[in-house]
């Protein structure tokens, strides 16, 4: 390698196994805490499974995109979905979709989903943390240059935090939990009282 990368960190396929266990623990203590998304009948809890698997891996940029796609996911589809009971009383379950929300913008499907009574202020804050870190590394490339931008004003220095640590991703599963958990359980809620 020429001298002057002599000392660089290349970012890339490495030995995930080193910490891998205490991962695996950490991610297997979040998973038996998700209520049991399957009542929304989408993935959004497949998705947080799959962030799960980036944090056991060591792929924390990662696990910060799927967290924002689960929540993502599981709000939109709290939104569009309402369970329908087989008519018996017993058999599968279905649900009707409203597909008015298929465009919709974020803004208004988080509108959509307070009026629901299935996110109040707390959850929508932790959502808007989730999703501001998983913006930073989707649109890596804009916002380190926004970020170095803002550094070049005489007198300031900030720091740029470019990659998601280890301890970061821990607290955005537990955010992504803390969410996916209440707009489950308000959902449910909700539709025991349609019932």
């Amino acid at each position: 390698m020429s001298e002057p990368f002599k000392d660089t960190v290349w970012i890339g396929l490495s030995n995930c196994d080193e910490h891998r266990d205490r991962r695996t623990d950490f991610a297997r203590k979040i998973r038996e805490q998700l209520a049991d998304f399957q009542v929304l009948m989408v993935d959004g809890g497949t998705l947080f499974h799959e962030a799960l698997c980036c944090f056991q891996n060591g792929a924390f940029q990662g696990t910060a995109i799927m967290c924002r796609a689960s929540l993502e996911a599981a709000i939109y589809t709290a939104v569009t979905r309402t369970p329908r009971m087989p008519k018996a009383g017993w058999g599968p379950m279905s649900s009707s979709i409203d597909l008015s929300s298929i465009e919709d913008r974020w803004g208004s499907i988080v509108k959509s989903a307070k009026d629901r009574n299935l996110l109040d202020k707390s959850t929508e804050d932790l959502i808007k943390q989730v999703r501001d870190r998983a913006n930073f590394v989707v649109h890596w490339g804009q916002q380190l240059d926004r970020a170095l931008l803002l550094n070049r004003e005489p007198g300031v220095q900030r720091p740029v935090n470019l990659w998601v640590p280890e301890s970061e991703a821990m607290g955005i599963l537990e955010k992504s939990l803390k969410v996916l958990n209440a707009v489950i359980s308000n959902y449910i809620a909700k539709n025991q009282q349609l019932s």
